[in-house]
């Protein structure tokens, strides 16, 4: 009987996780870019973060 309470406690509280996956918050950092994709015929969003020491000059060409 106890193994039987044990086993419903464990999946209850796997359902209690699941739910709590769904409350997602946007993204505070970066920018958020939107591209259309010919090949998958969708639109793909890509976050895109860059540090605050980054510099354009600096890059090699």
């Amino acid at each position: 009987m106890k193994k039987a309470f044990a086993i419903i406690g464990f999946l209850l509280s796997g359902g209690l996780t699941i739910l709590a996956q769904t409350h997602l918050q946007p993204l505070a950092i970066g920018v958020t870019e939107k591209l259309e994709s010919v090949v998958l015929r969708e639109t793909r969003t890509i976050n895109i973060y860059l540090p605050e020491e980054y510099n354009v000059d600096d890059t090699i060409t």
